[in-house]
């Protein structure tokens, strides 16, 4: 510490400060760190694939460019729910973040439309129609809002859970049912006259054990994993609509990058192809597990129970595109065209549930 003499003025102490700072500077005896500082948020589990993700991530980049980038992880909501994260991201409190399509439409409100009951068919579908038809509308959306899309992060197909039974769209009419706001994951209950409760998902599993809410719409893993299935044993394999999650980054920072720096953060990435094959295979493997758990109840549904869904939800999309605006019939429109390239290239392909 500096110490002012009766003969020293502060000033005097203050620039004798800043001299013996810069000679350890100088010295080395202060280390500096020049790699790229990177904070990354998410909302996940450990256990999960999505938590898992993050995990290689900060590995990969420690171990292949340990000179070149820090990877810091906030990935058990550190930051608290999905629109504190992203108001993090937009000012660069924090550099990428793992967003749902929920909390990203609070972004680019035309992503609910992904949500639309019944609109895929297949993975296969979905992942062609994403990667060739949407990437590209998407990524000008999200860099109007100073962010941009560095990869989808495939999270699977969403389904009904509740404390018990509901076989058919007339048992679910009046259920409480738990639901965030955007109105791609409202537009279910919503046509189905659920009684709809919004809640972050961090306040889920008390709403399950206290009777606020009866279940809700979840895929998979995050049903087995998050200890949903505990409290709500009965899994309804809807299949109603599919959740692809986003890699996202501040804009102005990414951007902002050099080149090689980017394609060194890229690299520390599993590439989508590979995500979404790793996330497939243990969701395929967790669904196993439920089905010989003798707790959990899976109903799967015949093809005439999966028609009186899909009829019960008929009109999803027309009021998705009312409630969210902007772009969206030109959004519907290149999904349109996707789904008619798709039958068009693979004439063969197969419906993931019958109808």
């Amino acid at each position: 510490m500096v110490k002012f003499s009766q003969h020293q003025s502060p000033s005097a102490g203050l620039r004798l400060a800043a001299v013996l700072l810069l000679a350890l500077l100088l010295s080395g005896c202060i280390e500096h760190d020049d790699r790229e500082r990177v904070r990354v948020t998410a909302v996940t589990v450990p256990g999960t694939p999505w938590h898992q993700m993050w995990v290689d991530f900060a590995a990969a980049a420690e171990r292949d460019f340990p000179e070149a980038i820090n990877i810091e992880l906030f990935i058990l909501s550190q930051f608290g729910p999905e629109e504190a994260m992203i108001s993090n991201l937009r000012r660069n409190r924090v550099q990428m973040a793992g967003l749902s399509l929920q909390g990203a439409s609070q972004l680019v409100p035309e992503l609910n439309l992904l949500l639309a009951p019944y609109l895929f068919e297949s993975q296969a579908e979905l992942d062609f129609i994403l990667d060739h038809y949407l990437l590209e509308a998407y990524s000008e959306l999200l860099e109007a809002q100073n962010v941009t899309i560095i990869q989808w992060a495939d999270v699977g197909w969403t389904h009904l859970y509740a404390r018990e039974p509901i076989l058919t769209p007339e048992s679910v009419q009046g259920r409480r049912m738990r639901t965030s706001r955007a109105a791609g994951a409202r537009v279910f209950g919503r046509m189905l006259d659920m009684n709809q409760i919004v809640l972050p998902f961090t306040d889920l599993l008390p709403a399950l054990q206290t009777g606020l809410v009866d279940g809700g719409q979840s895929g998979v893993g995050m049903y087995a994993l998050a200890g949903m299935a505990n409290e709500a044993p009965h899994l309804i394999l809807t299949g109603h609509a599919y959740d692809s999650g986003l890699i996202v980054a501040n804009a102005q920072w990414w951007h902002g990058l050099d080149a090689e720096t980017r394609s060194k953060i890229r690299a520390s990435l599993d590439p989508v192809d590979k995500t979404r094959v790793d996330v497939r295979s243990l969701i395929a493997r967790i669904e196993a597990g439920i089905v010989a758990n003798p707790e959990v109840f899976v109903h799967d549904l015949d093809p005439a129970q999966r028609r009186a869904w899909r009829e019960a939800s008929a009109g999803g999309m027309e009021w998705l595109i009312e409630q969210v605006g902007g772009q969206s019939e030109m959004i519907r429109d290149r999904i349109m065209a996707g789904k008619a390239s798709f039958r068009e290239r693979y004439p063969e392909a197969q419906p993931d549930f019958p109808n």
